[in-house]
């Protein structure tokens, strides 16, 4: 089966290159005319242009902007160029379409947007997954409300490049291919994704380089966490044995499987597989009379000519690209930091300006070399494949010639997060014999030979405020959020608990009747009972009330506590019976008597459950964590889980944002601490 699908997409994968002028051919006799093929290679665009009537061939991009005739400009280069020839087409007023990646960062596609606005050009980027026969039919089920609820969903690319395919000089180079499996080839498959399950809420990856001596990644693993609720997994590879692209949708009453073909998964056969009859005879009704335009590429142009001559929007938007983008910034900045990363992510945050500038550079020695060095130094092997691993950001490496006796180190260099092998002679015979001499390697020129007396190395010791530990936190999250968040449920907890308990300790306390000490110590008999216990119970009430992912899931399960009512009626039993039964020969109502007399002498004990409440709301984690799933209801005590990786935890912001969790409710306990002292002294009459 999968020599089956292979030999079926080869002819598309052999002419992948003429892709675009493939599609725009079968769509001559109806609204686009090729006129000019550019390569700065003219040799290389004679065959294509003989291909297309009346096409010339040009040798740059100023030749092909300089005609007038020319409306449109279909740029498909090194990814590192887009950016510089989209611009250049739009200041020439042409409008443009471009293969991906469009940009290198969020902030070059918001900057392609805003000089498309300026003169009025459209920029189509390319996304030709979205106009296949099988997303057309679940979009059509869609809009129709057949699926249901999204639950979970799987794309997985593996696709084998091979090592001929990063011999092009500019593949495999973060600078000029701008990325690799995530950017360069799973990012239409990641697309069709977000098409129909909608923005991506929160990312967890892993990538890494495995087969090829390249910059770039081939390989990936992530997980989503979707803003409609859902869960997607994503597995990228460039050195699988057999080839698909396979996406899968899990609805509540439809599961989609898309078809395998590697280049062409939008295609037909797609699997529409309902959950019951009834189902089943939705989804032929609707798809009985399904008539579909052309697909891929042809598909894309045909919609664009529409556009353009309507004055609509193109089918695929700079908004599209951005969010494309982003989602591989994300994905890139998640496996570096090993921490989940909400989005949308902010203006200010690290990664929006260029995804690979802010990773630090990492080495790692061969386990040859890391033997002798440990062996001259002592040092434990640790780390992956036993080997010893510095992590440089901006500085340099520094390495000591007595533990470096080698001829040459082979070493693995990971500038900007990934690795590259890196063969060089970092020591010669001087540096070899002077054991007082340190090797000073820079990373952007790792055959530059740097010595550095140790004799003359001054230490440098300096004492600062670390502010930027407060400062990222209004970055990496919504902090103001979280904190209303926490805000609401403490106060609107606490306000209900204290009327609730406060009521009920009442009756216990000023009323007479049969059975109240059994249902005093039943309600105290609930002490015995753990949190943990119910803790089920609790959230399938919850659930049931359809209040998860609400602040009212966490406020009503905690409003009535055994141990407030057992505060409060023991301080109301000190309350002289005479002032109530006064109040009642007055002809005062049993509320007014709670409301006038009972509440104004329990002020010291409410003020004390009042603390008490306050202290196990803000401080409640658990709770939170069972009811809400989604990043915007967290409240303070779930934030610090932002900066929890697996691999490593960010202990500045952690305790930043420890401090600043614990200045409200210090400021509630010293507003209310007046009123401990009276609450347990006195005894309700003055």
């Amino acid at each position: 089966m999968a020599d089956e699908r292979q030999a079926a997409d080869r002819p598309r994968r052999l002419r992948h290159r003429h892709q675009h002028l493939d599609a725009l051919l079968l769509l001559l006799q109806d609204r686009w005319q090729v006129r000019v093929v550019c390569d700065k290679d003219e040799s290389r665009a004679r065959a294509p242009a003989a291909r297309a009537p009346g096409a010339e061939v040009a040798g740059s991009l100023e030749a092909v902007l300089a005609r007038d005739e020319v409306d449109v400009v279909d740029i498909c280069l090194p990814p590192a160029l887009h950016v510089p020839a989209v611009r250049a087409a739009l200041r020439s007023g042409k409008d443009v379409v471009c293969e991906k990646p469009l940009a290198g960062s969020i902030a070059e596609v918001e900057g392609i947007a805003a000089l498309a606005a300026a003169t009025g050009r459209v920029v189509c980027p390319v996304q030709q997954y979205r106009f296949g026969k099988g997303p057309r039919k679940l979009w059509r089920l869609i809009e129709a409300g057949v699926p249901g609820r999204s639950l979970v969903a799987t794309v997985e690319t593996p696709w084998d490049r091979g090592p001929a395919y990063d011999r092009v000089p500019w593949r495999g180079r973060k600078e000029s291919e701008l990325g690799g499996a995530l950017v360069s080839h799973a990012i239409h498959a990641h697309d069709l994704l977000t098409e129909v399950l909608g923005p991506v809420g929160r990312v967890q990856a892993a990538i890494a380089t495995r087969v090829d001596c390249i910059e770039t990644e081939d390989r990936a693993a992530a997980c989503l966490a979707m803003a409609d609720g859902s869960l997607a997994t994503l597995a990228v590879t460039l050195a699988s044995a057999a080839e698909i692209t396979r996406l899968r949708f899990c609805f509540a009453n439809l599961v989609v499987e898309s078809a395998l073909y590697p280049f062409r998964p939008a295609s037909d056969p797609w699997r529409f597989v309902p959950r019951d009859p009834e189902t089943a005879a939705e989804v032929e009704t609707l798809l009985q009379d399904f008539r579909p335009g052309p697909e891929g590429f042809e598909g894309l142009f045909a919609e664009l000519a529409v556009s353009l001559e309507t004055g609509e929007e193109p089918p695929v938007t700079l908004v599209d690209a951005r969010r494309s983008i982003e989602l591989a910034t994300t994905l890139d900045y998640a496996a570096a930091t090993r921490e989940a990363v909400e989005l949308p992510l902010r203006p200010s945050h690290p990664a929006c300006g260029r995804w690979f500038r802010w990773l630090p550079a990492q080495v790692v020695v061969r386990p040859t070399v890391a033997a002798e060095i440990a062996a001259e130094t002592g040092w434990a092997h640790s780390g992956r494949s036993s080997v010893r691993t510095w992590w440089i950001g901006a500085a340099a490496l520094v390495v000591s010639a007595r533990a470096l006796a080698a001829t040459e180190l082979r070493f693995m260099c990971y500038l900007d997060g990934n690795e590259c092998d890196v063969a060089k002679t970092l020591l010669d015979d001087s540096h070899k014999a002077d054991p007082d001499i340190e090797v000073t390697v820079d990373p952007a020129a790792p055959g530059t030979i740097l010595g550095v007396e140790i004799a003359g190395r001054e230490p440098v010791r300096a004492l600062s405020l670390a502010t930027e530990n407060y400062t990222q936190l209004f970055e990496r999250f919504d902090f103001l959020r979280c904190l209303w968040n926490s805000v609401f449920i403490t106060a609107t907890a606490t306000l209900i608990m204290l009327l609730i308990n406060s009521i009920a300790a009442f009756a216990l306390a000023k009323y007479d009747f049969r059975g109240r000490d059994l249902v005093f110590v039943s309600t105290i008999a609930t002490l015995l009972i753990p949190p943990t216990v119910v803790l089920v119970p609790v959230f399938l009430v919850v659930s049931k009330l359809g209040l998860l992912n609400t602040p009212w899931g966490v406020v009503w399960p905690g409003v009535a506590t055994p141990t407030g009512v057992f505060l409060l009626r023991q301080y109301m039993l000190t309350i002289p019976d005479e002032l109530i039964d006064a109040a009642r020969m007055d002809n005062a109502s049993e509320w007014k008597i709670y409301r006038r007399i009972v509440l104004p002498l329990a002020a010291p004990a409410l003020a004390v459950l009042a603390i008490f409440a306050v202290m196990w709301r803000w401080n409640d984690s658990l709770l939170p964590l069972v009811v809400l799933s989604r990043s915007e209801q967290f409240t303070l005590e779930l934030a610090p889980n932002s900066f929890k990786g697996e691999m490593h935890t960010q202990w500045g912001n952690l305790l930043a944002m420890t401090v600043l969790t614990l200045l409200p409710i210090t400021l509630v306990f010293g507003f209310l601490q007046r009123y401990v002292p009276t609450g347990i002294a006195t005894t309700g009459i003055k």
